[in-house]
């Protein structure tokens, strides 16, 4: 038996499975990829520019500040949902 760290929590292997941190059907999420796709499109489409750089740069900051803000919800509400099934 393998020595475990002190305050690691077990999983029992029943309740492993994948679980999604977001909601697919988030409509905020499904504008801000979308928006990060055109600007994306239209930056290989057309002669690259300042401005539609800075338009895909921006679009894919704020799809990324918006996934990784709903992924830190995600891990709060497990740490939370893990810790009341423990005491």
């Amino acid at each position: 038996m393998k020595a475990r760290p002190p305050g690691c929590i077990l999983v029992p292997d029943g309740l492993r499975k994948q679980q999604d941190w977001f909601d697919p059907n988030d409509q905020e999420l499904q504008t801000l990829m979308s928006r990060r796709d055109q600007t994306h499109h239209r930056v290989l489409q057309t002669r690259s520019t300042r401005s539609t750089t800075a338009a895909c740069n921006d679009a894919c900051r704020r799809l990324q500040k918006r996934t990784r803000a709903l992924k830190l919800d995600w891990w709060e509400r497990k740490a939370v949902e893990l810790l009341t099934e423990t005491t």
